[in-house]
């Protein structure tokens, strides 16, 4: 992986930490029905994380090498 990869992949893992981010701003949980939205969110989030990295939880690899 070269540079500018390396530099699109971090971006995309920045934009998803953003999005729980604002999604927060935005829903502003004050109920359970918010919470519990804001919760799935932020977890459908964290899921996409995957497709730019794995990992073994000690180790991160490019899934396109795995």
């Amino acid at each position: 992986m070269n540079d500018v990869e390396e530099r699109e992949r971090a971006e995309k893992l920045w934009q998803l930490l953003d999005d729980i981010d604002t999604a927060s701003d935005a829903i502003k949980p004050s109920d359970l029905a918010g919470y519990v939205r804001f919760y799935h969110y932020a977890l459908n989030a964290c899921a996409k994380r995957h497709l730019h990295l794995l990992s073994d939880g000690h180790t991160l690899t490019d899934p396109e090498t795995t």
